[in-house]
């Protein structure tokens, strides 16, 4: 998996490519550890994600609720086709405030 910090208009966003799996879950949870500590509000684009299993999905839905708890903004602001049907076949798109197709 790659990860990249990205300043965009809306603020730092994580970008993801490749595979997400229980094996790059520390780097993930590092990254985005990272990225929180010096923002206010931190956004995730998956769209270029490969591959993920559940527990990389269970490991994003963390993320959010410690950044929640935390008193920061986290979202997702894009998936690709292989998190949406995760997500879709978990049924988390709406604890993730998500609108898939």
């Amino acid at each position: 998996m790659n990860i990249q910090i990205e300043e965009r208009d809306s603020g730092s966003v994580l970008v993801l490519k490749g595979a997400l799996s229980i094996y790059q879950a520390a780097a993930l949870r590092e990254a985005f550890m990272g990225v929180l500590r010096d923002q206010s509000e931190i956004a995730l684009d998956l769209e270029h994600v490969t591959e993920m299993d559940t527990s990389a999905l269970q490991l994003l839905v963390a993320l959010l609720q410690t950044a929640a708890g935390h008193g920061k903004l986290a979202r997702i602001v894009s998936v690709g086709r292989v998190v949406g049907e995760v997500i879709r076949f978990c049924n988390l798109q709406d604890e993730l405030g998500l609108k898939l197709p």
